[in-house]
């Protein structure tokens, strides 16, 4: 086992605000993927809707936040009509059967999730990094983790390709970086658990 301690993070609410892009890019790619019957039943605003950032936080995959784009639009969707209280008691089974009615997998949100976070790049960089606000207190306090001994890694549901990019322009270098394409965020603790001394979890939950 490795002595020197570890803190890991959460990104998302921990380390970035980045509601204006989870909104954004879920928002999109609704859109790239609804047949035109389809997107006459919902109506996907550009600001963002209050039951997607009540929401929010119970996401523990990316690709659900392109279900919950899609509910939260729709009038007659089941989160729209028990409310974010009743929907988020049976979560997971509420977006199992989201992903039915709609006729969707998880592989394919994902995918179609993450190609539209690299058009948004491609298109206009600054304007998708622009879309995450750091929080400036807790970059700091993690620049200075090295100094006193600490290493850190970031767990988090986003891809670990888009994570990199937006850690580097923060001006971060985690020891680790776990995404979704790393498992559940129970499993990667437990594995780091056998492996590593950790210090603490942090974890946005807001």
């Amino acid at each position: 086992m490795i002595e020197k301690p570890l803190l890991v993070l959460d990104f998302d609410g921990v380390i970035v605000d980045g509601i204006k892009e989870y909104w954004s890019s879920s928002r999109q790619t609704c859109l790239n993927i609804l047949s035109p019957q389809e997107k006459e039943n919902i109506y996907l605003p550009s600001q963002i809707p209050s039951t997607f950032k009540a929401m929010r936080p119970w996401v523990h995959h990316g690709w659900e936040m392109v279900i919950l784009a899609a509910e939260c639009s729709n009038k007659t969707s089941p989160l729209n009509l028990k409310g974010v209280q009743n929907f988020s008691k049976n979560y997971s089974k509420e977006c199992s059967l989201a992903l039915k009615k709609w006729d969707w997998t998880p592989s394919q949100l994902q995918e179609a999730l993450n190609q539209t976070r690299r058009e948004a790049i491609s298109s206009d960089f600054n304007q998708w990094l622009n879309y995450h606000q750091p929080f400036s207190s807790a970059v700091q306090r993690l620049q200075r983790l090295e100094k006193e001994g600490i290493e850190f890694a970031v767990l988090t549901t986003k891809s670990i390709e888009f994570t990199k990019k937006l850690l580097n322009c923060f001006n971060l270098q985690p020891n680790l970086v776990f995404g979704h394409e790393s498992g559940s965020k129970i499993n990667v603790l437990n594995q780091l658990l056998n492996k590593r001394i950790i210090r603490g979890f942090i974890e946005d939950r807001r």
